[in-house]
């Protein structure tokens, strides 16, 4: 790789900027002053999602916190915590033992706070994960990190933050234990990000309350921060200095993978990820090929959520998201698009225009010739390996499907593996029905959907969905 330059504030951290080259092991070496070169393999991987920063604090003496920052893409976070100095245990961790006997969290991008609960007084641990996309892109094992005993720390008897926030995108408030006795100004406040560099204050209009307690900064807009967790550092006037930290969330939610599927004349299945759930709106208009505010027939994010602009409502899930659409009743052109505008837990939107898709035309049969294969009934069991579905069909089967022509997706409740190992079968004496056992994988309360493709029995490729509950 190429070096593009080396830094260090402490001359035993150096951190290198590179040029890009693909997946691979490396090794680097280093040549030391007095001549001896060291060298060290490394792992470059960035096809899955990466993180800029991980720290892991120990917050109680039962409790920690893993922080993750950076983060490139939304997905899966794979954890598992080995006693230290365990070495048997740590011998055995690999990609596979990680996702099978740790645990899974959703992840977000930027910054995600994981909080670690169930930890032995006095023990310490390492840490060791792997992050993995929602389509299954798996990082190499990441760790350890260091997760030693809780020290608790003296409590002081000066001052101190009750209360520190973003309360709004660029109005950050500090409250403290009591009066400042003295004067506090802009400068002694320092807001630090994870990358250790103070965002900026410069031309921040600065309020303090009459009974000296409380403080805001207004910092003017497009200043340059992000979803993160950032730490304060402010100089009391009796010399002391008042830390503390707070997140920061005000990115809409990062959507990717979308595919409209135009599976009838008056249907399609719109499809996609996304990294945080909350709310969506949709509908359907004709786009007059404008992009101009106040003359383009796109909808604003404003009119759809002031309920000038009609749209139905439907929840937004954190990972796999599908929408069956029903397209009767809409007189269909080259122009015809459906919009849709998402919004997180915390109400988070991207302003101006919402998102815009063009309805792709009809290819295949019409209605009328549309097949009439289906599942009717879903039952679900325990099997030797796993979950077994029982699938019984309106129809004799007269195509068998593999696991590659499955897809299963959690609606609600439980979470699922990235990939599913399946067993199908069809038996012989009852040609109506097949049964797919899910190996290793217990499928928990909740409401799921299952997406075959095979052929019907006039030779006609067929997907068919079904939802079904888990109780």
């Amino acid at each position: 790789m190429t070096v593009f330059d080396v830094t260090t504030q402490d001359n035993k951290t150096y951190t290198l900027n590179t040029s890009y080259y693909k997946d691979n092991t490396y090794e680097l070496y280093i040549t030391l002053p007095n001549g001896n070169i060291i060298s060290k393999e490394f792992n470059y991987s960035y096809n899955h999602p990466t993180a800029s920063k991980v720290v892991l604090d120990r917050t109680n003496s039962t409790e920690a916190v893993l922080d993750v920052y950076g983060v490139d893409e939304g997905g899966y976070l794979y954890y598992k915590l080995v006693e230290k100095n365990n070495s048997r245990s740590n011998n055995s961790i690999n990609t596979e033992d990680i996702k099978e006997n740790g645990t899974k969290v959703f992840i977000k991008t930027e910054y995600n706070e994981i909080v670690i609960s169930d930890l032995e007084e006095n023990k310490e641990y390492d840490l060791y994960y792997v992050m993995e996309g929602y389509d299954g892109r798996t990082s190499p094992v990441y760790g350890p990190i260091s997760l030693g005993k809780y020290e608790e720390k003296p409590e002081s008897n000066g001052y101190k933050l009750d209360y520190v926030a973003e309360v709004e995108s660029n109005r950050f408030v500090f409250t403290f234990n009591k009066p400042v006795k003295g004067d506090l100004k802009l400068d002694d406040f320092k807001i630090i990000c994870p990358t250790e560099s103070s965002l900026t204050t410069k031309g921040a209009k600065f309020i303090v309350s009459p009974d000296k307690k409380t403080y805001t900064i207004i910092v003017p807009d497009n200043y340059g921060h992000k979803d993160n967790k950032y730490t304060v550092s402010i100089n009391m006037p009796d010399g002391s200095i008042v830390e503390g930290s707070f997140r920061s969330h005000f990115n809409p939610p990062v959507i990717s993978g979308e595919n409209i599927d135009r599976y009838a004349k008056d249907k399609i299945k719109f499809e996609f990820n996304s990294d945080e759930r909350g709310t969506l709106y949709y509908g359907i208009y004709e786009w007059n090929n404008s992009i101009l505010a106040g003359d383009s027939t796109t909808p604003m994010a404003e009119d759809v959520l002031s309920g000038k602009i009609k749209s139905t409502k439907v929840s937004l899930n954190s990972n796999y998201n599908e929408l069956d659409i029903d397209l009767s009743g809409y007189s269909l052109t080259k122009n015809s698009r459906i919009w849709v505008l998402y919004v997180d837990y915390d109400g988070n939107y991207r302003n101006g225009f919402v998102d815009h898709y063009k309805i792709p035309e009809f290819t295949g049969n019409t209605e009328e010739d549309k097949s009439s294969l289906d599942i009717t009934n879903i039952e679900v069991s325990k099997g030797s390996m796993g979950t077994l579905l029982k699938l019984t069909f309106n129809e004799d089967l007269l195509y068998t499907f593999g696991q590659d022509k499955i897809k299963l997706q959690s609606l609600s409740g439980g979470t699922l593996p990235g990939r599913i190992g399946m067993s199908v079968s069809f038996p012989s004496n009852k040609l109506n029905y097949a049964s797919i056992e899910l190996m290793g994988v217990t499928l928990s309360t909740g409401d799921y959907r299952i997406t075959i493709e095979t052929y019907d029995s006039k030779d006609n490729p067929v997907k068919i969905v079904k939802e079904f509950t888990v109780k």
